[in-house]
């Protein structure tokens, strides 16, 4: 039946309803699929701030448009921090790490020390809940 009626008013009909009249207008609006957000993409060079899509954001330094030098991350949900430096979007050179407890700002972990190829390498510190400290080499 649409076919029919389409066909025997024609398209340009069906434009000019749903584009000037206000049944249209309402009827395009209350239809209307969802359009996903673009998402702003990274700094190409030098400082800058990027929130990625989960939530976490970086303040620091990008090179090509990648975490390079020193920077930033925090992450609100999973609750951890890390300032130090980067190299090609990987943890490397000297850095701080602090994990926080869920639901409080009560410190976790944290590691203080040196970096490579986003894991523990080299010398460096690790403080667990106060208590329990290791010192040397990772």
């Amino acid at each position: 039946e649409l076919r029919n009626e389409l066909a025997r008013y024609g398209l340009p009909f069906v434009q000019c309803w749903a584009l000037q009249t206000d049944g249209g207008r309402l009827w395009l609006r209350s239809h209307q699929l969802p359009v996903p957000e673009r998402r702003a993409r990274p700094p190409r060079e030098g400082l800058g701030i990027y929130r990625f899509a989960n939530g976490d954001t970086y303040h620091g330094q990008f090179h090509h448009s990648v975490r390079h030098g020193c920077g930033v991350y925090t992450s609100a949900k999973r609750r951890f921090h890390y300032d130090g430096e980067w190299w090609e979007d990987q943890r490397s050179g000297a850095g701080v790490l602090t994990v926080e407890a869920p639901g409080c700002n009560q410190v976790l972990y944290t590691y203080d020390g040196e970096w490579r190829a986003d894991t523990r390498h080299g010398r460096g510190s690790c403080v667990r809940r106060g208590r329990e400290k290791y010192s040397g080499q990772w």
